[in-house]
């Protein structure tokens, strides 16, 4: 007599499990699969790389057409002109960029300036940005940082002068992150930039590339790069709706916004950030820096888990449909004395007074998360 048999599907997306055709729908390692029920529920590997939930903050992505500049860089033993905002870089560091030049002069360029505090000394604040370039793995010292606003256009000669002492007749590759203010870099750069070499600044594609790239003569044998903005791809207004996202981005200098958290309760920064202090003695002081249209809601237990990704939610909220799914999760234990930085990459930070307190960030799937020294402090 026949019978009925089980067909094996996967069980987020209903396809039936194959083995044999990774490139096609169902495909599961045969591993997998040794010695689980037949009733046993399973995925398939599009499935199960879609919904895997993150267990380290993504860091920035880069292209390799980008990585093959930076090995042409390396090479001819090019300056790195490292372009950086201010405001929020800590997660935007590329392990492969770090890894290509980590052995180049690199000049760090901290632009926008004027979004931060006052009160920070400048002094501070290239200690500051060094110590977070060596902690990514590149050898920056206080001296090899500068301090600007490009948006005011002022100290661009200085800049100038310092890439021409530096390079030694080397090529220079600017670098930088989407919106780090490359582009206002270059207009400023051009307006002081007497061509002596008898060549023509050209836009042209990088050999080896799809990458369009300006190149400006420096000299009978030299050039300075324009690299596209690369990486960033991990700021969390990218998964704003489009509409306004960069409203949420401060305009003027950064002031902080106050707060208590004892155990239980939570921090709903916008629509897609939450914070919860989950263990700790008394009550954490917290400073938070983001733009003035940022909402920050203070709330406790289930109002917190209400309100986090609902409508209710303050804004700016996600993308229409977000749902913890969409969502990754990070604990932070705090163990160092005196204040320390919580980042959500392309948002702002969280500066924590808070030994020995443990704490839990919400942030949507892909946005990067980083911890350490405080940025203002004092």
């Amino acid at each position: 007599m026949g019978e009925i048999g089980i067909v094996r599907r996967c069980s987020i997306c209903g396809a039936i499990l194959q083995t044999e055709r990774r490139e096609e729908p169902g495909y599961i390692d045969p591993e997998i699969l040794k010695g689980k029920p037949l009733d046993a529920l399973v995925s398939c590997e599009s499935c199960y790389l879609e919904n895997m939930q993150a267990l380290s903050p993504r860091g920035s992505q880069v292209s390799e057409d980008f990585l093959t500049i930076l090995d042409d860089a390396r090479a001819m033993e090019a300056l790195i002109v490292y372009l950086v905002d201010l405001f929020s870089f800590e997660c935007f560091f590329s392990p492969e960029v770090n890894e290509r030049i980590k052995s180049l002069p690199i000049l760090v360029l901290g632009n926008k300036r004027d979004l931060l505090p006052r009160k920070i000394k400048d002094e501070d604040l290239r200690k500051y940005v060094a110590h977070r370039f060596r902690v990514g793995g590149l050898p920056v010292q206080e001296e090899d940082v500068r301090l600007l606003s490009l948006s005011a256009g002022a100290g661009i000669e200085e800049i100038r002068d310092e890439i021409e002492r530096r390079r030694k007749a080397h090529d220079v590759y600017i670098i930088g992150a989407p919106l780090s203010g490359k582009s206002l870099f270059f207009n400023a750069f051009l307006r002081t930039y007497r061509n002596r070499s008898g060549r023509n600044i050209e836009t042209r594609r990088y050999k080896g590339t799809d990458l369009r790239l300006m190149a400006i003569p420096l000299d009978s044998s030299s050039y300075l790069y324009d690299t596209p903005g690369e990486g960033g791809d991990n700021a969390l207004p990218l998964r704003l709706p489009e509409v306004g996202r960069w409203t949420y981005y401060p305009a003027g200098e950064t002031k902080a916004r106050s707060f208590q958290l004892e155990n239980g309760e939570s921090l709903l920064l916008g629509g897609g950030v939450r914070l919860d202090r989950l263990e700790g003695e008394g009550k954490a002081q917290l400073r938070c820096y983001f733009a003035p249209r940022v909402e920050i809601q203070k709330a406790k237990g289930r109002k917190a888990e209400e309100r986090y990704l609902s409508r209710n939610a303050p804004h700016p909220q996600l993308k229409e449909g977000t749902t913890l799914k969409d969502i990754d999760v990070f604990d932070i234990r705090i163990e160092e004395e005196g204040p320390r930085d919580i980042m959500v990459a392309g948002f702002g930070w969280i500066e924590c007074q808070a030994k020995g307190s443990l704490f839990r960030i919400y942030v949507p799937r892909g946005v990067g998360v980083s911890y350490g020294r405080a940025k203002v402090g004092k």
